[in-house]
């Protein structure tokens, strides 16, 4: 649970393009007006990225993504 949690405080708050992850849950992603999936999948590379970086770890996306 601890290394889960810290995965979790690395990418709080980090937004990109209008997209940003919640201050208050790092596993949620908050949109600003208009955004699109290309900006919710720009964001969820960088926190792959970012948490690997941080931890060694590699999150796997447990979404399937149509389209």
């Amino acid at each position: 649970e601890g290394i889960a949690k810290a995965k979790f405080e690395i990418v709080k708050g980090l937004s990109e393009e209008g997209v940003k992850v919640s201050t208050i849950h790092g596993n949620f992603l908050e949109f600003s007006k208009k955004k699109s999936t290309k900006n919710a999948l720009r964001i969820i590379d960088i926190i792959i990225d970012k948490v690997y970086n941080k931890t060694n770890l590699e999150l796997e996306l447990e979404l399937l993504i149509v389209g």
